[in-house]
């Protein structure tokens, strides 16, 4: 078994901290209703529910913003003055709910527009005699999807620039329709002369954009490259998209 040097000591750091200076705040216990939000042309906000089955209250306050994303997958998110959300601040008592609603007036463009709710904790107040003693306060933080509807929905995608070269396969990903799709697998299948599969590899998936692309690039052990007549890439979607592509035995020289 494989363990993660880091995370021990991390962990560690963490129980000796509680151990010798204080104590620590646990994360809100707080359950989403939705946990995605959809805007249309014709229904143009939307609400989630939150729900607190912990024993104390919890605050939080919301913001939205803008959500795009790098060819590496990973989010960027910048403050939105297109999405509106209310309340900003909420109290929610053990027990009860409260309802974030979420608003949109602009109309409807030729493709999806994504955002993401951010639902952020915020720290009870710590009185005098608390800030003596050292806390780690441990904050929720939540950003759910909202995506807003384009006139047109059309699922399309394709797998573009694979190639392999010192025993390196690289793909990308991209999403040439006008809603966002989120592959199941997205799978690398190795085969041998005659078709025979002798590989098989799954790489993280996870939400592509309308108009983005996301990057993959899978290191192939040199002699299974050897061994490779042609490489076939499957990305399970709503529309299967799937590529087979030759290996040449120059493109397993380092």
């Amino acid at each position: 078994m494989c363990i993660d040097k880091k995370a021990v000591l991390a962990v560690t750091a963490l129980a000796l901290a509680l151990c010798f200076t204080g104590r620590a705040s646990n994360a809100a216990d707080v359950v989403f209703s939705p946990t995605t939000l959809q805007l249309t042309a014709r229904q143009r906000n939307a609400s989630v529910v939150l729900t607190n089955h912990g024993t104390a209250p919890v605050r939080f306050e919301v913001h939205t913003l803008e959500w795009a994303q790098g060819t590496d997958g990973r989010m960027k998110l910048d403050p939105s003055d297109e999405l509106v959300a209310f309340p900003a601040l909420l109290t929610i008592d053990p027990g009860q709910s409260r309802t974030v609603r979420v608003a949109d007036s602009n109309p409807p463009s030729s493709s999806e527009r994504s955002f993401r709710l951010k639902i952020t904790e915020i720290p009870e107040f710590q009185g005098p005699a608390v800030k003596d003693a050292t806390t780690i306060t441990l904050k929720s933080q939540f950003l759910l999807p909202v995506f807003y509807r384009p006139v047109e929905e059309k699922v399309a995608g394709a797998i573009a620039a694979a190639g392999v070269s010192r025993s390196t396969l690289s793909f990308s990903v991209t999403n040439t329709g006008t809603v966002h799709f989120r592959p199941k697998d997205v799978e690398v299948v190795g085969l041998g002369p005659g078709g025979k599969p002798v590989y098989n590899h799954t790489l993280e998936a996870w939400y592509v954009l309308s108009g983005g692309r996301r990057d993959y690039t899978l290191a192939l052990p040199p002699a299974t490259c050897a061994s490779l007549a042609a490489l076939s890439i499957t990305v399970q979607t709503d529309v299967p998209l799937k590529q087979t592509l030759e290996v040449q035995p120059s493109a397993c020289r380092a």
